[in-house]
């Protein structure tokens, strides 16, 4: 079998640039893929988002919504015993800019086949409907394994959510715009990673 080819460092940097300044130059946006997840599976949400996000562009819009809600929400004020008003509940801030549900999807469809692309230009895509040798070595191939596995996975999820990002979030754009909290997170992860390696590898 032929040697695998894959991208060195540096091409595999100037592809990750492209994709990180090209999201931000088309979309205004910075691109976090745990985060856009995130908004695929609450579609409802996104969509809100992205409605106010539009509202929040039309000044004269914007305007006549706001009156709508503080009309709405005085008139549900009740007059203290005093005669003071209760202070009503504040209009919601517009929201920051938002892709909609379907940009979301898309690119999160575009980043699958653009792997599997690259993978089969590569001879490198194999499918593997069962966890490898190692983690067999651990954990068995029984039920068991499978369910750590699921476990596994539902932690790291919300792991990012709970931090705030992932490694493209946090990794890519954050520690590229210098923010500290960033920079702290992705140590953080990686360095628990490498950890970890360096654990798995003393025990085997």
């Amino acid at each position: 079998m032929a040697e695998t080819l894959y991208w060195t460092w540096w091409q595999g940097g100037l592809g990750l640039a492209f994709v990180a300044i090209g999201y931000h130059l088309t979309l205004g946006k910075t691109f976090g893929f745990s985060g856009m997840w995130e908004r695929i599976l609450y579609k409802r949400e996104t969509e809100n988002l992205a409605d106010a996000s539009s509202l929040a562009e039309d000044e004269d819009a914007f305007m006549a919504a706001m009156l709508a809600a503080t009309e709405a929400a005085m008139a549900e004020d009740e007059v203290a015993p005093g005669g003071e008003q209760l202070t009503a509940a504040d209009p919601a801030e517009p929201a920051a800019a938002a892709t909609g549900w379907w940009s979301n999807l898309a690119f999160a469809i575009a980043v699958f086949l653009g792997g599997l692309a690259a993978a089969v230009s590569t001879d490198a895509v194999q499918l593997n409907l069962l966890p490898g040798p190692v983690y067999k070595g651990f954990f068995g191939d029984g039920l068991a394994a499978l369910l750590i596995l699921l476990v596994g996975g539902v932690m790291i999820g919300f792991g990012t959510r709970m931090g705030g990002g992932c490694t493209s979030g946090h990794g890519l754009n954050g520690c590229g715009r210098l923010q500290i909290a960033c920079m702290v997170a992705t140590a953080s992860f990686f360095g628990a990673g490498i950890a970890v390696s360096w654990m798995l590898e003393v025990l085997l």
